[in-house]
């Protein structure tokens, strides 16, 4: 229930760039935080859920916004 809290916070790893695909509730979850004004964060390899995370509308969270975030080679 985002009422009860006041952000979300996805973790790094490697594991989110193999696994945020499938992780559609999660996406959900983000952009309902961000869409209720309050603090959805991601940290380091955790960017990945900006590839999925979609607004109400259905447009990408990530769309028109920098991202900052590691290149395969690195």
């Amino acid at each position: 229930d985002v009422n009860r809290f006041d952000a979300i916070l996805v973790a790094g790893g490697q594991a989110p760039m193999f696994t945020f695909d499938s992780a559609a509730s999660l996406h959900r979850k983000f952009a309902e935080f961000y869409e209720a004004g309050k603090i959805a964060a991601a940290l380091c390899h955790g960017v990945a859920i900006l590839r999925y995370a979609k607004t109400s509308t259905g447009e990408l969270l990530a769309r028109g916004r920098t991202v900052t975030g590691f290149a395969n080679v690195e």
